[in-house]
C-alpha cells in the first residue's frame, strides 16, 4: 500500500509481523513493536521513507524478538546509528541497503546475536562499526559494499582493528 503514512496501536499480543509494511513505500511510523514480538523479518523492506527512531520504535530495548533477518532491508532514508536488542540472534540482511553511518555495539549489552550475514551491505555511508559482539561467529558479507573504514575486533580485552 503505497498510500499508507502511519499505524499505531498494533495489539501486544502480536508474535509475527513478517513482510508486514513490505513496499509501503510512504510509512513514517508505526508508534511502538508490539512487546511479544518474536520474528520480525523484511517488515519494512523497501519502506523508503521509514526512519522512524529505533528508541521511539522500541526496537533497542525489544526483550522477545530473535529474528530481524531484512527488518529495515532497502529503508534508503534510514539514517543515522545502528544497534540490536540483545535477544536478537538473526540479523541477517538487517539494515541491508540503508544509509547509517555508524555502527554503535553498546559495550554494556550482553548481545545474544551470532549471524550479521549481508546485515550492513551496500551502505554506502557507513564508515564506523565500534566492535563486533562476541556472539557472532556469521560476519558473511556483512560490510560487503560498504566505505567502513575501522572494524575493532576484540581478543581477550585487547583491541585490534581489522581494517
Amino acid at each position: 500500500n503505497a498510500s499508507l503514512t502511519s499505524v499505531y496501536n498494533i495489539p501486544d499480543s502480536v508474535t509475527n509481523m513478517d513482510y508486514s509494511f513490505a513496499g509501503c513505500s510512504s510509512l513514517k511510523d508505526i508508534g511502538k513493536l508490539p512487546s511479544s514480538l518474536t520474528t520480525a523479518q523484511y517488515t519494512f523492506n523497501t519502506c523508503t521513507n521509514f526512519n522512524q527512531k529505533l528508541d521511539s520504535l522500541g526496537f533497542l530495548n525489544h526483550q522477545k524478538l530473535t529474528n530481524c533477518t531484512g527488518i529495515f532491508f532497502g529503508n534508503s532514508n534510514r539514517t543515522g546509528t545502528a544497534d540490536f536488542p540483545i535477544s536478537v540472534t538473526d540479523a541477517t540482511k538487517a539494515f541491508n541497503g540503508t544509509n547509517i553511518t555508524e555502527v554503535n555495539f553498546n559495550n554494556n549489552k550482553n548481545y545474544q546475536i551470532t549471524t550479521l550475514e549481508q546485515t550492513f551491505q551496500n551502505c554506502t555511508a557507513l564508515t564506523t562499526c565500534n566492535r563486533i559482539p562476541s556472539s557472532v561467529t556469521n560476519l558473511n558479507y556483512c560490510f560487503n559494499n560498504s566505505i567502513l573504514n575501522k572494524l575493532p575486533i576484540f581478543n581477550n580485552s585487547e583491541s585490534k582493528y581489522l581494517l
